[in-house]
C-alpha cells in the first residue's frame, strides 16, 4: 500500500510513526472501519461536551508577563435574552478591549495563575473597557458541544497584489486535523495484530502507525469531513487542487521516568481534550492556487501600507453544530518562514509581519454565528519607483515652467509655449497614475500631488498672460517687472508649503 513519511515529522506528533513490514495495517484500518462504521456513529462528527463561559481571552504580551487581558472571542448564548444578531452586534462591541477586573479584582493585582483561578469559576463577572464607558458582563457556565478543529493555513507566493482590481494571488497551503477518540479501538486492534518482533515496535513505545486514505473510501463510509474554505476566493484558471487524508495512531503510554515522554503526551492530552492513552488524527492536507478580493485603502497611495486578510470558514450547515474552528498553535512560525523565504525585492511590495486568528462571523441566511480563522500579511509599498519616475519628473517638469519667469517679459510666446507644453506633460504622468489605482471616490496623496502641480503650473500661465498685459498698459514698466520677479519665487514657495501640508495631512 501507497504510504508516506509526511507525519514522521507531524507537528503534533513527537514520537515517530512507523510502517510495518509485511503487514497491511492501513488495510487492517480500513476493514475495521467499514464493519464497524453503524457501531461507532462515523457518520456524523465526533462531539466533545464542554463547560463554558463562552468566552475567550487573549494578553497583550507573552503570558509570563501577564499585560492586560482582552476579549477575543464572544459566544451569542453567553448573552442572555437576545437574539444572535443582537448577540453578534454586541459582541463586536466589545471584542479586543481590555478586561480591567475579573469578580470584582483589578486585574494589575493578579498573576496569570490567579486570573484564571477566578475565571474558571462557575460564575465570572468582568469588567471591560470601552471607549467612552465600561462594560459589566455575568456570566454562568454553559454546556456547549462542539469538534474542535484545528487549522493552519499558511500563504506563500503572494504576488500579484493589484490595488487596481482589489485583489492578491496566492497559493495556500492549508492543514486541518482533529481527533476522534472513536476510532482509538481501532488503532488499538489494529496495533495488536502487528508482527510482535518487530524491533521499532518494541524499542520505542510510543510508536504508532499512520494511513494515508482516499476520499472516496471516507465518503464510502459516510465519514464527515470538516470542509474549511476560503472566502471572497476564486480559484486560478486550470489550477489543481491537491489534497490528502492522513489518519495517525498515537500510544500516549510512555515508559517509567520518562519525564519527556510524560510532557509531550500530557501536551497532546490537553491539546486535543482527551485522557486516555492512544490518540486517533485525522489530517486533512489541501494545497491551491488562487485570488483573494480585498478592499484597499489607497488614500497614502504611493506610501500605502496594506493588510492583506484571507479568511477561512467551514461549510456553514455544519460549523453552527458541530465545529469549533482553532487555530494550529504553530501556524505562525510556521506561514512567517514562507515570508523569510520569499524573495519580495522585485513584487513591488515590502513584507512587514504576519499574523493568524481565529474569530467569528455572522452568516445572516441561517441568523447564526461561524467561526472563522483569518491570515493577515502586512504589507507595504515600495514607493520609490513613484518617487524616482514620477514625482521627481513631474518636479522636474514643474521647475521648467517656472522658468519662464526668467526669459524676458516681451517673449510672449515663447513663455507661453513652455508653459502648456509642460502642462501638457503633467496631463500624460495623470494617465500613468490612472493605470496603477481604479476610480476612487476619495482623493488620494498623489491626486493631491498633480493636482498641485496642474494648479501652479496653470498660475504660470496666467501669470505669464498677466504680466505681459500689465507691461503693455504700465508707462515705467517697473510693476510688471516687479510682479515677474514675485512670481518667480512665491510659486515655487507656495508650491513647497503646499504639498508639505497635504503630504502631513495625508501620512500623520
Amino acid at each position: 500500500m501507497f504510504k508516506v513519511l509526511l507525519l514522521s515529522a507531524s507537528l503534533f506528533l513527537p514520537f515517530t510513526a512507523i510502517a510495518f513490514d509485511n503487514f497491511d495495517e492501513c488495510g487492517e484500518l480500513e476493514a475495521a472501519l467499514i464493519e464497524q462504521q453503524f457501531l461507532l456513529e462515523l457518520d456524523t462528527p465526533f462531539e466533545q461536551k464542554t463547560k463554558s463561559h463562552g468566552l475567550r481571552v487573549t494578553f497583550g504580551n507573552e503570558i509570563e508577563d501577564f499585560d492586560y487581558p482582552y476579549i477575543s472571542f464572544v459566544h451569542p448564548d453567553f448573552f442572555e435574552d437576545t437574539n444572535a444578531l443582537e448577540a453578534y452586534e454586541r459582541q463586536y462591541q466589545i471584542e479586543d478591549e481590555l478586561v480591567r477586573s475579573i469578580n470584582g479584582i483589578n486585574i494589575s493585582s493578579l498573576t496569570s495563575e490567579e486570573f484564571y483561578r477566578e475565571f474558571e469559576k462557575e460564575k465570572i463577572t468582568l469588567v471591560i473597557d470601552v471607549m467612552e464607558e465600561e462594560i459589566t458582563l455575568e456570566s454562568n457556565k454553559q454546556e456547549f458541544r462542539s469538534t474542535p478543529i484545528f487549522v493552519n493555513a499558511t500563504l506563500g507566493e503572494v504576488r500579484g497584489i493589484s490595488t487596481k482590481t482589489n485583489s492578491f494571488a496566492a497559493k495556500v497551503s492549508e492543514q486541518t486535523i482533529w481527533a476522534d477518540p472513536r476510532i482509538d479501538p481501532i488503532g488499538v486492534a489494529v496495533m495488536q495484530k502487528a508482527p510482535t518482533q518487530n524491533t521499532s515496535l518494541a524499542e520505542n513505545r510510543m510508536a504508532g502507525f499512520y494511513c494515508v486514505l482516499s476520499n472516496e473510501f471516507l465518503s464510502s463510509i459516510r465519514f464527515p469531513l470538516p470542509e474549511v474554505e476560503p472566502q471572497n476566493f476564486e480559484f486560478g484558471e486550470n489550477a489543481t487542487r491537491s489534497r490528502s487524508i492522513i489518519y495517525t495512531y498515537s500510544n500516549l503510554d510512555c515508559a517509567p521516568n520518562d519525564a519527556e515522554c510524560e510532557q509531550h503526551s500530557d501536551g497532546l492530552r490537553g491539546q486535543f481534550g482527551v485522557s486516555g492513552s492512544s490518540l486517533s488524527i485525522f489530517e486533512l492536507r489541501e494545497e491551491y492556487y488562487g485570488t483573494f478580493y480585498e478592499s484597499f485603502d489607497l488614500r497614502k497611495f504611493p506610501f500605502d501600507a496594506h493588510t492583506l486578510t484571507a479568511k477561512f470558514d467551514l461549510d456553514h450547515l455544519q460549523a453552527r453544530d458541530f465545529y469549533e474552528l482553532k487555530k494550529d498553535p504553530f501556524s505562525i512560525a510556521s506561514a512567517a518562514k514562507a515570508f523569510v523565504d520569499y524573495d519580495s525585492v522585485n513584487s513591488g511590495w515590502d513584507f512587514v509581519d504576519y499574523n493568524v486568528w481565529e474569530n467569528s462571523d455572522f452568516y445572516a441566511p441561517l441568523n447564526v454565528r461561524v467561526p472563522i480563522l483569518a491570515v493577515e500579511v502586512n504589507v507595504e509599498r515600495q514607493s520609490s519607483y513613484y518617487v524616482l519616475k514620477i514625482m521627481l519628473p513631474i518636479l522636474l517638469v514643474l521647475l521648467m515652467s517656472w522658468s519662464i519667469f526668467w526669459i524676458d517679459i516681451r517673449q510672449l510666446e515663447s513663455r507661453l509655449t513652455i508653459g502648456i507644453v509642460c502642462l501638457l506633460s503633467l496631463i500624460a504622468y495623470n494617465f500613468v497614475i490612472d493605470s496603477e489605482i481604479p476610480k476612487l471616490g476619495y482623493v488620494t496623496l498623489m491626486d493631491v500631488f498633480i493636482l498641485l502641480s496642474y494648479l501652479f503650473a496653470g498660475f504660470s500661465i496666467v501669470a505669464t498672460v498677466a504680466i505681459r498685459y500689465l507691461r503693455d498698459k504700465d508707462r515705467f514698466k517697473y510693476r510688471s517687472e516687479s510682479l515677474n520677479n514675485i512670481a518667480a519665487y512665491a510659486g515655487p514657495t507656495c508650491y513647497a508649503g503646499a504639498s508639505l501640508i497635504s503630504g502631513a495631512y495625508f501620512l500623520l
